[in-house]
């Protein structure tokens, strides 16, 4: 199964609807959810397993919603069948996830809306952008029929932004905003809108980056995004969210070839290098450190979220940064997690830490999963697996999985930056 290419606040909107649709099904019991996505050709997916078969809704161009005709993307793979097939209707999918009918007809209803809004989450990325400036800084930017979007006070402080005829420089006059043309040309006073983010300004004809820069940058951000939304449990947020709250900035990375453009993005600590000839790997910087290089954008993020978790806590059940001490339902399900070292995938005990991320109890467990209790009266978590698939499961199942290939590509070469960054004290990639 595909990683989330992109992740982090709007994940959180999914997230809550499947867990809205998951309880009020009365399924809370019953197997697990598991979420994810492909940019190329470009779905969103929402699985559904049980011991009698795996249920998937799929999202994409092709989405007709009419399950009783048996003309919208929902496939059944049940125990002994090699390969998904397209459900036949509600009946089916009922069978496969081990379901009574009228529960299964509430899950279809649900995840059908889940699905939809994943899908129109994902499409909504291909209208941000990056405007060029001239001294190599990236500003983010939303385009629209009347131009590109971008941040008032970012314009401001980029000096002259697009490289072409249409270049200019940004400033306030008054209750006004103008753009300067850089060759003289007679000033314009800009359209202010204000979005949830911030005031921002109409660009007319502003030159945008190259679709490899584009894509370079993506990635870039993407990598330092968590898997698990770090937002308030029922804060509001709309699911169309790109606004990186970093800084872009294209550079020439100076490598064996000579040099070449690479795509930088600082938020805090962290910078994240990508080159625009390869925007699968990632390089990674935490302050003035070479932190790893080489990586997949999953392996980027898992790094940083454990080493995230990591200094906020402590190992086991002990943990400084909860606001009222450890909640029962918390010990709970450290002590669950905690014993699946019994399990024989377990064998040799594992290293957990807790910390709280914005008031929400976070897990890592080394080598297998971050976590995040998401309703613990009921008992469900929220786990992201080191190839970045996002999985929701009932916390007193018993949560042990096989490694897969993408799992183990993505621990070695976690393995492979303890090896090569073992002085990093304070990081998640200390040598045992």
């Amino acid at each position: 199964m595909e990683y989330l290419r992109v992740t982090g606040a709007w994940m959180n909107e999914i997230n809550r609807h499947i867990d809205d649709v998951v309880v009020k099904a009365g399924v809370s019991d019953r197997g697990g959810w598991r979420v994810s996505s492909m940019d190329w050709p470009r779905y969103f997916q929402v699985v559904g397993e049980s011991e009698k078969g795996l249920v998937g809704f799929v999202g994409d161009s092709d989405f007709v919603c009419d399950i009783d005709n048996g003309t919208w993307a929902v496939w059944c793979q049940h125990v002994g069948q090699a390969h998904a097939v397209p459900a036949g209707g509600v009946e089916e999918i009922a069978e496969c996830l081990d379901l009574p009918l009228d529960r299964a007809s509430i899950a279809v209803a649900g995840m059908t809306e889940v699905v939809e809004r994943g899908y129109a989450a994902l499409s909504n990325y291909g209208d941000w952008t990056l405007v060029e400036t001239s001294g190599g800084r990236l500003l983010p930017g939303l385009m629209t029929q009347r131009g590109t979007l971008v941040d008032i006070d970012r314009a401001i402080r980029a000096g002259r932004l697009g490289l072409g005829k249409a270049a200019y420089t940004v400033d306030r006059d008054g209750e006004g905003v103008w753009a300067q043309p850089v060759d003289g040309g007679e000033r314009i006073e800009l359209e202010r809108i204000n979005t949830r983010w911030g005031s921002y300004v109409v660009l007319p004809g502003a030159e945008t980056v190259t679709e490899e820069v584009h894509y370079a940058a993506w990635a870039a951000w993407s990598a330092q995004e968590p898997a698990l939304g770090r937002v308030g449990p029922r804060e509001s947020k709309d699911v169309y969210e790109w606004h990186p709250r970093g800084d872009f900035g294209v550079a020439i990375a100076v490598g064996e070839d000579g040099g070449v453009p690479a795509v930088r993005y600082q938020s805090g600590e962290w910078t994240t290098v990508v080159s625009i000839e390869d925007a699968e790997l990632v390089n990674l910087v935490k302050g003035e450190q070479t932190y790893a290089t080489g990586i997949s954008v999953p392996a980027a993020r898992f790094l940083i979220e454990a080493d995230l978790i990591r200094q906020a806590s402590q190992p086991g059940l002990s943990t400084s940064t909860a606001p009222e001490g450890l909640s029962q339902e918390l010990a709970d399900m450290i002590e669950v997690i905690c014993g699946w070292a019994d399990n024989d995938f377990w064998a040799g005990g594992v290293d957990v830490r807790v910390a709280y991320l914005d008031a929400v109890p976070y897990v890592w467990v080394d080598g297998a999963c971050i976590i995040r209790l998401v309703e613990g009266d009921v008992g469900i978590v929220e786990l992201a697996r080191p190839c970045g698939e996002v999985w929701r499961e009932v916390l007193w199942s018993n949560i042990v999985w096989p490694l897969e290939e993408e799992d183990a590509l993505v621990l070695d070469e976690v393995n492979r930056q303890r090896r090569a960054h073992a002085a990093a004290s304070s990081s998640p990639v200390e040598t045992p």
